[in-house]
């Protein structure tokens, strides 16, 4: 990485509220809330990229927002931590475990008692899926059966 590529990505942090605080990307900001940067090659996210230039090197898997931890805020696109580019708020993780520390999605929000159907989940009617979806056996077995009626 070149020096002008560094400060050109630097160009684009505010760092003003001290070595502490979070520094807010300036620039552009994808539909996801989180901050972009085109480092010659390809678009890779601000967050990222400063993490990359504080340690030298490709975070193995992902780069976790700690600012965000505990924050009491509740994700998403609006989501002021997603735009932070302070590598001392920065932490290197698996995408496993930032999934995991998310505070929106299925890692936040109680499991469902019951499928779109009104169909009760009991440990006898429900199965996670591949995808780690909560799924009713019920409606599966119906999906199945009228697949095979039309067939």
């Amino acid at each position: 990485m070149t020096e002008a590529l560094a400060e050109r990505f630097w160009s684009k942090v505010d760092q003003s509220g001290g070595p502490d605080a979070c520094w807010p990307w300036t620039a552009y900001v994808g539909g996801t809330g989180y901050g972009q940067f085109w480092d010659g090659t390809r678009l890779v996210k601000a967050h990222r990229f400063a993490f990359l230039i504080a340690n030298c090197r490709e975070a193995e898997g992902d780069a976790d927002h700690t600012c965000h931890n505990g924050s009491g805020c509740k994700g998403g696109k609006t989501c002021a931590h997603r735009r932070c580019a302070n590598p001392s708020h920065l932490e290197a993780v698996t995408h496993q475990v930032n999934a995991d520390r998310g505070e929106t999605g299925r890692h936040s929000n109680p499991w469902k008692t019951h499928c779109i159907h009104n169909h009760k989940y009991t440990p006898e009617n429900q199965y996670i899926d591949g995808m780690g979806h909560q799924r009713c056996r019920r409606c599966a077995s119906n999906r199945y059966q009228n697949r095979k009626a039309a067939a």
